[in-house]
This record gives C-alpha cells, sequence and structure tokens, in this order.
C-alpha cells in the first residue's frame, strides 16, 4: 500500500502539537480521530471520499506545518476564542522505527494536503517528548492547494498561509 523509510535515515527533525501538556512517553500509531468503519472501504468509498486513514503518529518538520496539518480541525476554536496554546512535542527515534514520507501518503492518495504540510506518519511505538508551550495567533492569508497535487479546475481548498507562534 505504501512504502516506509527508517527513521535513521531521515534528514530533518519531526514535531507534533497538542492541546495535552501530558503526552511525553511512549506514543502507539492510532487512527485519526472521528468515527471510522473499516468495512466501508472499497472501491466506492474511494471514488466518494479522498483519504483512508492509517494507524499512525502525525509530525512534520515545523510548527507551522504541524499548524496547517491540523487547522481544519482546530479553525472553529481558533474562530470562537483567538490565539490557541499548544504543546510541542517531539519523537526521539532509536533508528528503527518506520516512517511514511510526505510523498507516500500524496502518491496513494492517503493524506490530500501531505504536499503542503509535509506531514510524516510514524508507524511504530515512539517515544515523544516535550520540548515546550506555544501560543499561536489566528493565522493571516490562504495558502490554496489541490487535494494530492493534481492540478483541477479549482483549488480542493486552502490553508493559513503565515502563522505566528512564540513560545509561551
Amino acid at each position: 500500500m505504501y512504502k516506509t523509510f527508517k527513521s535513521r535515515k531521515l534528514k530533518t527533525e519531526l514535531f507534533h502539537i497538542s492541546f495535552n501538556p501530558n503526552l511525553e512517553g511512549y506514543w502507539k500509531p492510532k487512527l485519526p480521530a472521528g468515527d471510522y468503519d473499516e468495512s466501508k472501504y472499497n472501491d466506492s468509498f474511494l471514488f466518494l471520499y479522498s483519504e483512508i486513514p492509517i494507524k499512525k503518529i502525525s509530525c512534520s518538520p515545523t510548527i507551522d506545518k504541524c499548524f496547517q496539518a491540523i487547522y481544519a480541525n482546530v479553525k472553529d476554536m481558533m474562530d470562537a476564542h483567538g490565539a490557541l496554546t499548544f504543546n510541542v512535542y517531539q519523537p526521539v527515534f532509536k533508528g528503527n522505527e518506520r516512517v511514511v514520507l510526505p510523498e507516500e501518503f500524496t502518491s496513494n492518495k492517503l493524506i490530500h494536503d501531505a504536499h503542503i504540510t509535509q506531514e510524516h506518519g510514524i508507524i511504530d511505538e515512539v517515544y515523544m517528548k516535550f520540548l515546550y508551550k506555544i501560543i499561536i495567533q489566528p493565522p493571516k492569508g490562504k495558502e490554496f492547494y489541490y487535494a494530492f497535487d493534481i492540478k483541477t479546475k479549482e483549488p480542493y481548498g486552502w490553508l493559513p498561509r503565515r502563522i505566528d507562534w512564540e513560545k509561551s
């Protein structure tokens, strides 16, 4: 279905942001938040929907990219409350953990915006170290994109372009 890459070969740091400040420790891959019925994943389903969820720990190479990856999930909260506080975590790799690269997510149509967010998926248990708290201000500007980087008549959607954050 998709190729993996050993963590020891990664040439970039990875980060994960969460509202929860108490997550330092070993994380196991899981499905993204949502209600999934795996029995529905067939050719008809794939025609109607853009992504197939896989168990993973989602990380991106910058905090900005992490925020872009979760923006759709926090947009309403940010619209209502303004700046939001997040906790930044970083995987501590031993070297043999398998990682799915953004190019695999894009080419296999697993994550529609991975070519923008640079989302990586860690599919083995890994220790996640707490780094610091940050405050992210409401973003400015929109970056329009095409799902899976397939150019169509109209863009699929948009992600925040400029993201201002600071350590708290």
